[in-house]
């Protein structure tokens, strides 16, 4: 359950990731999915973050990119 969020009043980029429990302790495997989704997420979408924010390509167009690009197999 996780999301970008773009502050249009300074421009700030966050990643947004939740974890839904219930009255309980967070099992550490769960605290670890979370933080290796969120540093997944951010290597994913890397490049093109980069490619907006200094190369002037449009959003749109850079996200097509990273989307349509085959992605090497996660080796864990």
């Amino acid at each position: 359950l996780g999301n970008f969020e773009l502050d249009m009043e300074d421009g700030e980029l966050r990643f947004k990731l939740s974890i839904p429990f219930f009255k309980t302790a967070i099992p550490i495997e769960l605290i670890r999915l979370a933080i290796n989704t969120s540093l997944s997420t951010l290597s994913h979408y890397h490049t093109p973050l980069i490619q907006i924010l200094y190369n002037d390509i449009q959003p749109r167009i850079a996200i097509q990119l990273i989307e349509n690009t085959p992605q090497k197999e996660d080796s864990t």
